[in-house]
């Protein structure tokens, strides 16, 4: 078997007492990898020697920019770059209104080498295996529904349980409240009656 092009001999030849230099480069791929380097003579008989080179794994790798510029009341896409090299990625992405958290509905897509992804499948072709990969979330939100400033979290998960997580904040949008009736009439004896209030916002 060939040796591996990652693997550089120097020199390639040479004649009888001699050294050679066998120089791996840095890795990040998830897998340990090796390669054999063959030594064989020109003449007579031709003996040969095998040298394995075994270059351990770099382990796992998980990156995620930290913080994103705050989202206007309006929307808008925000991009959230990471790097990995574990088999899947899973991620989620969560909103904090007021101390409450809930899940977001809204639309987040993940791609790897500029192609979509499944949350927490295997990823095609497996690229992490033997190097790093870039991985980019994109986040669309709407005109904000919410009265109030709103935290926004998206989490990244890799195969081994190590996370990372990414906050910004989506921008207050306007308050709405609506009756149902904008008008009561009630008898000389009184009475009670309901009106139904909508709003987005506590009210008084």
């Amino acid at each position: 078997m060939a040796k591996a092009a990652w693997c550089t001999v120097s020199p390639m030849s040479g004649k009888e007492n001699a050294p050679i230099s066998i120089t791996v480069p840095a890795y990040t791929g998830r897998l340990a990898r090796n390669t054999t380097v063959t030594v064989t003579n020109k003449n007579g008989t031709k003996p040969s020697k095998a040298i394995t080179a075994n270059q351990a794994s770099a382990g796992n790798i998980l990156t995620l920019d930290s913080t994103k510029p705050d989202v206007p009341k309006t929307g808008g896409t925000v991009t959230i770059n990471g790097t990995s090299n574990s088999a899947k990625l899973k991620w989620s992405t969560k909103l904090t209104i007021a101390s409450i958290e809930a899940s977001f509905d809204g639309s987040t897509t993940v791609k790897v080498n500029n192609t979509a992804i499944s949350n927490n499948t295997a990823i095609n072709g497996d690229p992490g295996a033997s190097a790093k990969y870039n991985f980019i979330a994109t986040i669309v939100l709407d005109a904000s529904p919410f009265p109030v400033d709103v935290l926004v979290t998206f989490k990244v998960e890799d195969g081994t349980g190590n996370s990372k997580v990414c906050t910004f904040t989506w921008k207050a949008g306007a308050s709405t409240l609506s009756v149902d009736k904008s008008a009561l009439n009630f008898a000389a004896t009184g009475g009670t009656q309901n009106v139904n209030v909508t709003s987005n916002d506590e009210w008084t």
